[in-house]
């Protein structure tokens, strides 16, 4: 079965350039997903994925070596919640993540804000035009916070 979000799976995310991203994440991590584990909600209305990131290392904030936030869609049995805009989640990717955990999507931008690394390569699996080599994004990232004083 596939269930779609009415408040969120129709939404359509709003453009946000790196500046953007880099301004509105509390924190900027580069890390690796170590477990996600999808649930019903009480209810049985919605289902929530949890997505834990071991962090290797912060380019903007600073905290533990584990991050966990929860997002709206996954998959429990055979009952899957789709949500548009909202990147896929797989246990063993090397990710760099802008994270604001205030925020309902946890992830600036939703897809936006994440990256999976490939060969040296920061790859944007939704919209590839955003992808570049890991390294520049790292440059930018950090010059960008340097500008803002953060």
């Amino acid at each position: 079965l596939l269930f779609l979000l009415s408040s969120t799976s129709s939404a359509i995310v709003p453009y946000k350039s790196l500046r953007q991203l880099v301004e509105e994440a509390a924190y900027i991590v580069r890390g690796k997903v170590v477990e996600t584990s999808s649930y019903w909600n009480e209810s049985h209305t919605r289902i929530y994925t949890t997505v834990k990131v071991r962090v290797e290392s912060y380019l903007k904030g600073s905290g533990g070596d584990l991050i966990e936030f929860r997002v709206p869609g996954g998959t429990v049995n055979d009952t899957t919640l789709w949500v548009s805009d909202a990147p896929q989640w797989r246990e063993g990717e090397e990710v760099i993540l802008f994270l604001n955990l205030h925020y309902y999507y946890p992830v600036v931008g939703w897809f936006q804000g994440k990256y999976k690394v490939v060969e040296g390569t920061a790859v944007n699996e939704i919209d590839p035009s955003r992808s570049m080599q890991l390294k520049e994004l790292i440059r930018r990232v950090r010059e960008i916070s340097k500008e803002r004083g953060r």
